[in-house]
């Protein structure tokens, strides 16, 4: 959970420096973001970030769940909670992050899909990412995954199908499957 101050309009998240990742154990490091909530910009060292309130709103829960993953659920909860109709379809979660992702990755942000369960904010600047892949997931990609992406390629089914299968984000699903085919390559040569 991350502390907050408000300063005339502008909001300080600060992820807890003592985080730790609630797979592995590992140390998380921290994401510093400035929220000015009068210009909508959202600040990150000397880059800035122009988002709109629903956006704001939408990374500010992401960095509080950081390191652990954010369910739609409690996403949908912190846009529209206050709303009094309910607010519109939760499908809205997912476009969008959609549109955040291209916009965040000018504060050294990503946002990672994990089917099922929902949304993890991966900081790019901390090494967070190895071969596409967020470390915290690395450890869970098993042997078992491998079968199951060979059947379901197999099968004819896509990205999408197999990251669902399997709960896994895309970026580790991509990743998984480009092993597979190296390794059926291999044998067929």
């Amino acid at each position: 959970m991350g502390e907050h101050q408000r300063l005339a309009g502008r909001e300080i998240a600060e992820a807890v420096p003592a985080c730790r990742c609630p797979t592995c154990g590992g140390p998380v490091s921290p994401v510093e973001l400035l929220f000015d909530h009068d210009r909508g910009l959202v600040s990150r060292g000397d880059r800035d970030v122009r988002l709109s309130g629903f956006r704001m709103k939408l990374l500010r829960a992401l960095a509080a769940a950081r390191p652990a993953v954010a369910r739609k659920d409690r996403l949908y909860d912190a846009l529209y909670g206050d709303v009094l109709d309910g607010g519109p379809d939760p499908k809205i979660i997912d476009v969008m992050v959609c549109q955040m992702r291209p916009l965040i990755e000018r504060l050294d942000l990503a946002i990672e899909t994990h089917w099922g369960r929902g949304y993890a904010l991966v900081d790019l600047r901390a090494g967070e990412e190895t071969s596409g892949v967020t470390g915290r997931e690395m450890r869970l990609i098993e042997p078992r995954h491998h079968e199951q992406v060979r059947d379901l390629l197999g099968r004819g089914f896509g990205l999408q199908g197999i990251a669902a299968a399997v709960g896994l984000s895309y970026r580790s699903t991509r990743l998984l499957i480009e092993r597979v085919r190296d390794q059926a390559g291999r044998g067929a040569a």
